[in-house]
């Protein structure tokens, strides 16, 4: 399973990841107070559809929009931006390449959470969590069964 994703971000291209650690994190919500804005723990499942239903996406720009009646929390995003970007721990600037910690993270999202930016930020999020979500490549059982692809025992791969 690889839910890793590079996508570019605020000025460069950066790796985002959410394995097992990142994603409890993310739904234990923000460690700053003043970003939790909401009940704690939410499952990331909750946030990704809250996500899904508040953006929009023009066609023929690929620009993200955040739709009328959104439920969007930025602390939310901050968090899910900031914990994927330090597990993702790479990024590229200017044909540097350098490693991510916690502070360049918050960094990198705090300049990048700046009005008229921020529902690029919040594509970003959803792009990390569709990543993690539906990252997984699942195998499809082949049609025809030969002795290739049965195991000893007798029962299918």
């Amino acid at each position: 399973m690889d839910g890793a994703i590079e996508l570019e971000f605020a000025g460069g291209r950066f790796l985002f990841s959410l394995p097992v650690h990142a994603w409890i994190a993310v739904e234990r919500g923000p460690t700053n107070p003043a970003r939790r804005t909401r009940e704690y723990p939410v499952s990331v499942f909750t946030i990704y559809d809250e996500l899904s239903a508040g953006i929009g996406v023009d066609p023929t720009t690929g620009d993200v929009s955040i739709l009328p009646g959104a439920t969007v929390f930025w602390g939310d995003i901050q968090n899910i931006l900031e914990q994927a970007l330090v597990a993702g721990n790479a990024g590229e600037k200017d044909g540097d390449r350098f490693e991510v910690g916690v502070q360049l993270a918050a960094r990198l999202v705090g300049e990048a959470m700046q009005p008229g930016k921020i529902a690029s930020c919040v594509g970003t999020a959803w792009a990390v969590l569709h990543a993690a979500i539906k990252g997984i490549d699942l195998k499809k059982k082949p049609d025809d069964l030969t002795e290739e692809n049965r195991n000893p025992s007798g029962e299918d791969k």
